[in-house]
């Protein structure tokens, strides 16, 4: 019947006429609706179209694969959704589909990996009329479609339209789309009027259809109960009616919690629900759901919901129980608790009483007295009485006749969590224009009440203002009329007895999960806890949901809990215990540490080992930090405390290098280095520069190798290292006979061996060293490195067929053992797979070569530096890969990425361990690796290679202001020789002059008074004292500078120039300078007397590592700006000045700012101009 009443309304709906009026609407509306087709289905299919003559559907996959930490990237950063993503990169495996790329996603992609050049309006503006390139066209396609999705009508006037598509026709059939095509689209017929008439009866009729389908249901249900049972007086006259609050409307990532407790109840076996979770978990809310659910008719279930809160006795709580359950008291009966036993055994259907906030009472004296109650209710009700509780507190069963179920709420998954925060969000456009939600869910740490709390601020703040208040204060922001997330973890916390206050106090310096011994020690240093054991102490804490369990004998306090915390122990004398206790948590995983070293060392437990490091990866990580950082401010007590745990140093390093990522590690080395004593840890520094030269060797830094060896006091040392193996060797065998250092001595003697192309001997100690890993490590990484040594010598031997499998057989051996340890992903597999893919690639078998390049790809993008040499082999590798798969295209991507790694790392192709392959591939490809960047080491007369490394950039300096094709923004580097040439032509008594001249250029109309010449030496000094004082990190740095300093004293060319010069006097390698001095801390008054400061002599570099972690501070105020860009590089000029013109600072930093893209290649021209003219100006 309802069918046919839709049918009958629509044909009489359809058969009416519009007016007049109607009719103009409706042509307005056809031009929107006649550009929308245009704009989307034209310009998808001319982008995908575009975007598949760069990159074909076969590739498109390798292409992703292979920028897929650029795309990570931008995921992180909400450029990417997560609906996007799955475009990309399918959960299923398969390869992505093209066809489902929207104009966004196509729009980003060719930005992203289709190298093409930037207009000058940049990729996210309207571009120039004039600007005709594909470039432009592309963005007006894209800025049109936002345009036209974010109007507030559809309705688009008739000349209006004939503007817009003649402009967006244009662009499409520039990009390739046919213009027949287009008129069609432009007359073809759109009737709308039909489709609109459809719809609006459709939602005449949907509440009707609804309201059918509830009274169906209702229906089914009282014929459910019907047939269970015989119709009673107390069925037919319901004399128990539910007593519900108000359904919450939207409930997320909650919907398994609700249906397991509506399960529970039921199934009829479990006596009392028990919903648990922390502060602002969201209980009361899954309470609320469950209650709405089982209230359902099919359920055949009276509900009642009563609120506990502050009711902490049992006649408070019998009392409320009994004005939810009758209607006929007004007043409490004298015994409110008899009168519910005996209301209980009248119940004769199924109730559920939903008890909210039980915390009160079960954290009383009446906690026993309150569950035994509901245990006889409900035996007195013949089990027809079940009971749902809300709590911070599990309850556990007090005997076997009662049964009860604790369902514990835990954070909402990161997508859940961004659903509810934008649900909170009620402007459509403020929702629209959020770029940050990932970092504010994260900030929130996915509790409910806090993510409602952001969404409903996000009307009043700004995203950036928001986040950074959430960074300093969360609890101060995390509060919203009555609803504070403090206030939620201060009613538990006052909860505890002050031992348990304290101990949760003192657990806050972990800055993750952690382990009961970790806990033991801390507690133990940090609090008396008499006669009440720890564990008890941790079992109370994860009772009233303060600390979470994630796994067997491991503990974890919420970031928010922490804060709040944290916050509680700002006494003094809270702060001195606190210090006390992270120099006993430093010292715990520092043994701990040296430990796990010892372990790595003793057969089959390399794999226990990293498992065990990788267990607590952010507390060694965290706590290594604060050793060095406390060495570094010489805290005497810690290094008292963790003297012991180094007593086998250059083993605990060696295994640290195993498990971290190199900056880390790297980072971690030099710090160290600085601290340790030349006089008294002598062997320590040894041993540290040793570590360091081989990592900079690792990383192609070839500057800081020779600086670490030379350092060491042993320049010779790599000429007598074939000589000192065999000394080694001998001294091994005679003195530790089958040890594992004998074993190492013999795979690097192997190795040293087949350098030298002394085969024999590099395959007899080889394989020896292979025997003795195996015998006495078992399953190791040292093992699987030397399968991967044995691997690489039967591939050099290349006598045949033989020799290569068995080469593939020992790399499938040792990627086998890395994927066992659990090194599958780690940076010590990337070679070996990478050597396994090119052996493949030798054998034909080029499928499984791309996987195993891809994934040695991949890995080296997520473990290794921005640039490595490492990466330089395998992406060169992968790019001959794709040349004999016929991906030309893709193949000359990959490979200039590779090379232009190598220029940056000063690496020339004749350094190369596949250089015969790279250059037959660049000659191959001329117009993309030209010679006069690109040379082809041709030989000489004399039988010499000329020039073998890059060319000297000769086209940049014949064309100093047009950047070079094929490069990006920023172009190839800038030779240092045309830098360094701008103060070589001017005297060195009139640079300082050039260089105030210099600066006074920056901003004619404002020009620098003395007051606020001043004011900005005060600034400088501070940064002085905040980095190369206290170090503070980069974070602590830019909270000050939002303090202290104005939005727009921050872009004036004074403040740019304080904080260069101090970013270059914290970053710069001081050479013998500064060492009695490491920190000069002169006032503004004084400082006409620069010798304090810079002293003479000895040389000045930056120390590249250094600056990239401080790069940041110098982006966030710089920007893109070319005048404060110009102010950067006239600070370095000035500080160069005033260090007495060290010889190489200039190229140092020059080369440094480049390469870290904070000065592009225009500004220096720019700079370059401005000194000749100060030249001319100051004869």
């Amino acid at each position: 019947m309802a069918a046919a009443a839709v049918a009958a309304s629509f044909a009489a709906c359809c058969s009416g006429s519009s007016g007049s009026s109607v009719y103009d609407v409706s042509e307005e509306k056809t031009n929107g609706t006649r550009l929308a087709r245009l704009l989307v289905d034209g310009g998808t299919h001319v982008l995908k179209k575009f975007l598949h003559s760069i990159h074909p559907p076969a590739t498109l996959q390798h292409v992703l694969n292979n920028n897929f930490a650029l795309l990570q990237n931008l995921k992180t950063r909400g450029k990417i959704f997560d609906g996007q993503w799955q475009r990309l990169f399918p959960s299923s495996g398969d390869p992505p589909d093209s066809q489902t790329f929207d104009i966004t996603l196509l729009h980003l992609l060719l930005r992203e990996i289709c190298h093409l050049v930037q207009p000058v309006t940049g990729w996210h503006n309207m571009p120039a009329d004039t600007d005709d390139s594909r470039e432009a066209n592309i963005v007006r396609i894209k800025c049109f479609r936002n345009e036209l999705c974010h109007s507030i009508s559809t309705g688009i006037p008739n000349g209006e339209f004939e503007d817009k598509w003649n402009t967006i026709s244009h662009s499409l059939v520039a990009l390739g789309l046919d213009q027949q095509e287009i008129d069609r689209l432009k007359t073809e017929t759109i009737d709308h009027d039909t489709e609109r008439r459809v719809d609006e009866e459709l939602r005449k009729f949907e509440p009707r259809m609804q309201t059918l389908e509830q009274e169906l249901q209702q229906l089914k249900g009282d014929m459910s109960c019907i047939q269970r049972g015989p119709i009673s007086e107390h069925t037919a006259t319901r004399e128990l009616p539910n007593c519900l609050p108000d359904e919450v409307p939207d409930v997320f990532g909650r919907s398994q919690e609700i249906q397991q407790a509506v399960e529970a109840v039921q199934s009829g076996a479990v006596s009392i629900v028990v919903i648990t979770g922390g502060p602002g978990f969201g209980k009361t809310t899954v309470a609320n759901k469950v209650a709405h659910e089982l209230a359902k008719p099919e359920y055949c279930r009276s509900v009642l919901c009563c609120s506990l809160m502050s009711k902490a006795t049992l006649k408070d709580i019998a009392t409320s129980m009994i004005l939810t359950c009758s209607k006929s008291h007004s007043q409490p009966p004298e015994n409110p608790q008899h009168w519910l036993l005996n209301w209980s055994k009248q119940q004769l259907e199924k109730v559920t009483f939903v008890l909210d906030n039980a915390d009160d009472v079960l954290e009383s004296g009446s906690r026993d007295q309150f569950v035994k109650m509901l245990r006889e209710m409900r035996a007195l009700s013949s089990q027809n009485l079940t009971f749902i509780t809300t709590t911070r507190r599990r309850i556990n069963a007090p005997s076997s006749d009662c049964t009860i179920r604790n369902i514990r709420l835990t954070c909402l998954s990161s997508d859940e969590a961004s659903n509810l925060l934008l649900s909170k969000v009620h402007s459509e456009e403020t929702r629209e224009n959020l770029s940050q939600t990932t970092k504010m869910v994260s900030l929130c740490g996915c509790v409910p009440l806090a993510l409602c709390i952001v969404g409903s601020l996000l009307s009043d703040y700004k995203e950036d203002r928001l986040i950074r208040s959430l960074e300093k204060e969360p609890l101060d922001v995390l509060q919203d009329d009555e609803i504070s997330v403090e206030n939620a973890i201060k009613t538990s916390f006052d909860l505890l007895s002050q031992t348990e206050q304290e101990a949760l106090a003192i657990m806050s310096v972990f800055p993750g999960s952690f382990d009961s011994n970790a806990a033991e020690a801390v507690i133990e240093a940090g609090i008396k806890t008499g006669a009440q054991p720890i564990v008890r102490i941790l079992r109370s804490l994860k009772n009233r949901s303060l600390l979470e369990q994630p796994s067997s004998c491991r503990y974890q306090i919420h970031q928010l809990i922490q804060a709040f915390a944290k916050k509680m122990g700002q006494t003094e004398a809270s702060r001195q215990v606190l210090r006390q206790v992270e120099i006993v948590a430093c010292s715990h995983f520092i043994s701990r540490l040296a430990d796990n070293a010892n372990m790595y060392w003793s057969k089959d437990k390399c794999k226990e080992s990293v498992e065990a490091f990788n267990e607590d990866r952010h507390n060694f990580e965290f706590f290594l930090q604060v050793y060095v950082e406390r060495e570094e401010n010489r805290d005497q007590e810690i290094l008292d405390t963790c003297e012991t745990s180094f007593d086998n140093f250059l083993q605990t390093c060696m295994y640290l290098e195993k498990c971290v990522v190199p900056r880390f590690y790297t980072e971690i080395l030099q710090r160290l280095l600085k601290t340790f004593n030349s006089e008294r840890q002598p062997v320590y520094r040894v041993e540290l520069l040793c570590l360091l030269g081989h990592e900079t060797r690792k990383e192609g830094n070839q500057q800081n190798h020779a600086r670490f060896l030379s350092d060491k006091k042993d320049p010779k040392e790599n000429e007598r290292r074939e000589q000192e193996t065999e000394t080694a060797l001998e001294v091994c065998r005679e003195k530790l006979g089958e040890h594992p250092e004998t074993a190492a001595t013999l795979l690097f003697s192997g190795i040293i061996a087949k350098r030298r192309k002394e085969l024999n001997e590099a395959e007899q100690n080889l394989t020896e060293a292979l025997e003795l890993f195996k015998k006495l490590l078992g399953k190791h990484l040292m093992t699987a490195q030397c399968l991967k040594a044995i691997a690489d010598l039967y591939f050099f031997l290349g006598r045949g067929e033989t020799e290569l499998d068995k080469c593939l057989a020992h790399y499938k051996e040792a990627t086998e053992m890395f994927e066992y340890l659990g090194m599958g992903a780690s940076k010590e597999i990337a070679l070996t797979l990478k050597n396994f893919g090119s052996r493949h690639m030798r054998k034909g078998n080029f499928s499984e070569a791309m996987n195993l390049l891809t994934k040695a790809n991949r890995v080296a993008e997520q473990e290794l530096e921005v640039d490595h040499t490492w990466k330089i082999s395998i992406k060169t590798a992968l790019a001959i890969l794709h040349e004999k798969m016929r991906n030309p295209d893709q193949a000359k991507d990959v490979m200039l990425e590779g090379l232009l790694m190598g220029k940056r790392l000063d690496l020339s192709i004749d350094k190369m361990g596949n250089k015969e392959e790279i250059r037959e591939f660049i000659n191959r490809y001329p117009e993309t690796f030209p010679e006069t960047e690109f040379t082809r080491n041709v030989r000489t007369s004399t039988g010499r290679r000329q020039n073998c490394g890059f060319s000297g950039l000769g086209r940049l300096r014949q064309e100093p202001h047009k950047p070079m094709s094929g490069f990006g923004r920023r172009g190839p580097s800038v030779q240092s020789s045309e830098r360094e040439k701008a103060l070589e032509v001017i005297p060195a008594e009139t640079q300082a002059k050039n260089i105030e001249f210099g600066l006074g250029q920056a901003d004619s109309s404002s020009p620098i008074t003395g007051s606020s010449s001043q004011h900005f030496a005060r600034i400088q000094d501070e940064l002085r004292t905040l980095m190369l004082k206290t170090k503070a990190r980069n974070e602590d740095v830019l909270k000050w500078i939002d303090k202290n300093v104005s939005a727009a004293a921050t872009k004036e060319a004074s403040f740019i120039r304080a904080l260069v010069t101090v970013v270059c006097e914290d970053t710069m390698d001081r050479g013998d300078i500064l060492q009695a001095q490491p920190f000069f801390e002169p006032s503004y008054e004084n400082r006409e007397n620069q010798s304090v400061l810079y002293p003479d002599g000895g040389h000045c570099k930056c120390n590249i590592i250094r600056l990239k972690d401080r790069k940041h501070l110098l982006q966030r105020y710089i920007g893109d700006n070319t005048d404060l860009e110009l102010q950067a590089l006239y600070a370095v000029q000035a500080l160069f000045v005033q260090l007495d013109h060290p010889p190489g600072f200039i190229k140092s930093y020059f080369d440094s700012f480049y390469d870290e893209e904070l000065v592009t290649e225009e500004t220096f021209n720019v700079w370059a101009v401005l000194k000749k003219n100060a030249a001319k100006a100051w004869p």
